[in-house]
């Protein structure tokens, strides 16, 4: 699959001001699958990119294309799942099950099959005791791997992950570092990743987009430890 972001531009209006969350932003991408980490710092234009490939904003200018095809509304839907950071994106007086097994029959999965999918994740993430409970009486934590595990029983060939470790603890943040990169490898899905912690995303990813103003400031396509991945977000994305 080729994804391909042309001049894609998001512009805000703050009184008689213009903000540019996204400026004439490019990239070209041949996803198989596998995990994308999008590196820059706060007001980069992270989460609004996201949004955007996730059909949730339309850009003021630009195009998104998928194998030469024009981005299609359908598509998006049926492919493209995004978990936003915090718990958002859950219905707090539902359960863990009820939330996945929603947003699953959302995307056209049959509900009987999106049951077994659930408890599948479930146990891959060690969260199975976790099912029957109301997204209000869980942690951050917890409530974070909920909307994961929503995302995941959902079957979208891309994921989007806006700071998947926001309110874990060092235990749940290895463990979710290792699922990840399991189901990037065994079950071909693609995973974009917007995130601070660069040990976390140096665990899992060799590719890195970094981002700076709106706009791509270099695409790296290799292995990276912690404090390599430090030292090139100095370089790329430093003042």
């Amino acid at each position: 699959m080729k994804m391909t972001l042309e001049n894609v531009t998001r512009v805000f209006r703050e009184e008689k001001k213009k903000i540019y969350a996204l400026n004439n932003f490019n990239l070209e991408l041949n996803m198989d699958h596998g995990i994308y980490a999008f590196i820059g710092p706060n007001g980069s234009g992270k989460t609004t990119l996201f949004k955007i490939i996730a059909g949730l904003l339309f850009p003021s200018n630009g195009s998104i294309r998928i194998n030469g095809e024009k981005y299609q509304e359908k598509w998006v839907k049926e492919n493209i799942s995004m978990i936003l950071a915090g718990d958002r994106s859950l219905y707090q007086r539902n359960t863990v099950f009820e939330n996945a097994l929603y947003f699953s029959v959302l995307k056209q999965i049959n509900p009987q099959e999106a049951k077994k999918l659930i408890v599948k994740y479930a146990e891959m993430m060690k969260f199975t005791e976790y099912l029957n409970r109301r997204i209000e009486g869980l942690s951050s934590g917890e409530r974070k791997k909920s909307a994961i595990l929503a995302g995941l029983c959902t079957r979208s060939k891309l994921l989007l992950i806006d700071e998947p470790t926001w309110g874990l603890d060092i235990d749940a943040v290895l463990s979710l570092q290792q699922f990840l990169y399991q189901i990037a490898n065994q079950q071909k899905t693609t995973l974009f990743i917007s995130s601070h912690d660069v040990n976390f995303v140096s665990g899992i990813s060799t590719n890195y987009i970094f981002m700076k103003d709106g706009i791509k400031k270099r695409f790296i396509n290799k292995a990276m430890d912690s404090q390599e991945l430090i030292d090139a977000y100095k370089l790329i994305c430093g003042d």
